[in-house]
């Protein structure tokens, strides 16, 4: 039975050997795929930034247009902050690791 239980475990302990290095690969590629994402989400918010400020201009005291105008910056602020988080998300990950 020592020996049975013996050999499954070296059976299935060697493939996990080398995890430390396709780990790091893995926790590589998460980081790239992170930077991208945040990347996309901060350019988007600085659009709609902008497209916002481009509406409050042409509302001309419009208030469903103003408040079409807030909700773009809005929308804008929450995209920002996940952009944001999506930088901070590679420290936090790696702390956990």
């Amino acid at each position: 039975m020592r020996f049975t239980l013996l050999i499954l475990s070296f059976l299935f302990s060697a493939p996990f050997a080398y995890a430390g290095e396709a780990q790091d690969q893995i926790i590589g590629i998460v980081y790239k795929f992170a930077n991208f994402l945040a990347g996309i989400f901060l350019g988007v918010a600085v659009i709609m930034f902008l497209y916002s400020g481009f509406r409050y201009w042409q509302a001309s005291g419009d208030p469903k247009k103003v408040g079409d105008a807030h909700q773009g910056l809005i929308w804008a602020c929450v995209g920002l902050a996940v952009g944001l988080l999506a930088f901070s998300a590679q420290g936090i990950i790696s702390s956990f690791l």
